[in-house]
């Protein structure tokens, strides 16, 4: 098996290796992540033919695989070659009650037990990113003698970062959860997070999610936005949903009082962690 990123590789290279015979006869496989020939913006025609000419006559021994995270446009010759001269197989990102089920389905395989809590507890720990998630259970199976994964062994385990602890944290401050929000600082203070830098990533992660709902006001879609703020379509889910629950009003709240917290701190008017204590008692 061999991997290319068409974006640093040179095409003449990935040419060379889909055509040479391989001297030990065995069948091989030849990934190109993101194929740039396969784009409208590529136009070196010499290069494109070649490639066309390949698809109506490849090399029997070798499997090619062309991975992309952008649509293929039918009006390019070269893709039209390319539909009819191989399979292809569009998959969507698994996020939502789709990456709920794919935990228990996961675990189920394995032989161990996950109910839905945990799975989603396990998914919010994760951002959602199906590799963390893999390596996750892996290690909670390991963990796990009686076969069940349940929320106590996840929280053990398994340590939210500080961006999810921001997700979480402002959907606890909007619905006024006190005890989820000390529950969430004692989280912050585990991972020894400065009160500054707490206030800072929440400010951040609030505009985040404005910006978030002018683009959807503006009518881009998920895929869109991921690629607007250079993230992945898991990631990008929750920052929709969390734009879709979060109103203007309660989000410039947040804001004002980030503010006028950080103003008070800053000029020596209150302790910085009674300060952010205090914030959290005012949700």
């Amino acid at each position: 098996i061999t991997t290319y990123d068409s974006v640093s590789s040179n095409p003449l290279e990935i040419l060379s290796e889909i055509t040479t015979v391989s001297l030990l006869g065995d069948m091989r496989m030849v990934i190109v992540n993101n194929p740039e020939i396969l784009k409208s913006t590529y136009k070196n025609t010499e290069i494109i033919n070649k490639f066309i000419s390949y698809f109506k006559t490849p090399n029997v021994e070798t499997l090619l695989v062309f991975l992309c995270d952008f649509t293929l446009a039918e009006n390019l010759e070269i893709n039209q070659v390319l539909f009819a001269n191989s399979q292809y197989k569009k998959i969507n990102a698994i996020t939502g009650d789709n990456l709920t089920n794919w935990v228990i389905n996961y675990a189920v395989a394995k032989g161990y037990k996950i109910d839905e809590l945990a799975a989603n507890e396990l998914i919010e720990r994760t951002s959602a990113e199906i590799s963390m998630i893999r390596n996750e259970l892996e290690k909670l199976m390991l963990y796990c003698d009686d076969k069940n994964i349940t929320i106590k062994s996840i929280r053990l385990l398994v340590n939210k970062n500080l961006d999810d602890n921001i997700f979480s944290f402002l959907n606890a401050f909007l619905a006024h959860d006190s005890k989820k929000l000390l529950a969430i600082y004692d989280d912050f203070v585990t991972l020894n997070e400065d009160e500054m830098r707490i206030i800072s990533s929440i400010n951040n992660k609030v505009e985040e999610i404005m910006y978030t709902k002018v683009l959807l006001n503006q009518g881009l879609k998920k895929d869109q936005i991921a690629d607007y703020f250079k993230v992945k379509p898991g990631r990008a889910y929750y920052m929709i949903e969390a734009a879709k629950k979060m109103s203007d009003k309660a989000l410039n709240d947040i804001i004002n009082r980030l503010s006028d917290l950080d103003y008070k701190i800053k000029t020596g008017v209150i302790e910085k962690r009674l300060g952010f204590q205090l914030f959290i008692l005012g949700a």
